[in-house]
């Protein structure tokens, strides 16, 4: 090959590297040098896309009021079900109701295999249909448990309360549950 058509070959290749992308380009891409941050999650079809306020079902609920119990003594519990009285409480309802029960306890067990469950009651039913059962690390001191359950109640007056359950004997500290009371099911 000669020298002026090595040249010739050279210089309509680089014309045609360098030269596509501005042919590709349309000219009237309104580009300001900033990239726009985009947040997938509100595209359309994305899921857990968040609701719009008002936007979804018309039977929201409305919380109505909240009873609050706690206790900061110690307990000793024995193996099976023990009922703790300070988490006892009445809901009365002038219609149907919803109740969400908050429940965070502190339990301690020496045993390492020791399995414990939260069983929040409304009316002698457990709230979430059974009872859920954790592990606490044997020997570690008192370890926070929260808990969070609901159940849907006619209009009337009902109790409340929550159990606990050990397969072995454990300890009970600090323990708060909340009953929010919402108008609606």
């Amino acid at each position: 090959m000669n020298k002026s058509a090595l040249l010739l070959t050279s210089a309509i290749s680089l014309t045609f590297a360098a030269g596509a992308p501005v042919f590709a380009l349309n000219k009237t891409f309104p580009h300001t040098g900033v990239l726009k941050k985009t947040n997938a999650q509100r595209a359309p079809g994305a899921p857990a896309k968040p609701a719009r306020p008002g936007s979804g079902s018309s039977q929201l609920l409305k919380e109505q009021f909240v009873v609050h119990t706690a206790n900061n003594e110690p307990q000793q519990l024995l193996s099976g079900f023990n009922a703790d009285g300070s988490t006892s409480a009445t809901i009365k309802c002038k219609s149907a109701c919803t109740v969400i029960t908050d429940t965070v306890a502190q339990f301690s067990s020496y045993y390492s295999y020791n399995q414990f469950a939260i069983c929040p009651m409304v009316d002698g039913y457990f709230t979430n249909g059974a009872c859920t059962y954790f592990t606490v690390p044997g020997g570690h001191g008192y370890v926070n448990v929260p808990f969070r359950s609901s159940v849907a109640v006619a209009s009337g007056t009902h109790s409340a309360e929550v159990y606990l359950y050990t397969f072995t004997p454990a300890y009970l500290g600090a323990r708060e549950t909340d009953y929010h009371v919402y108008k609606g099911k």
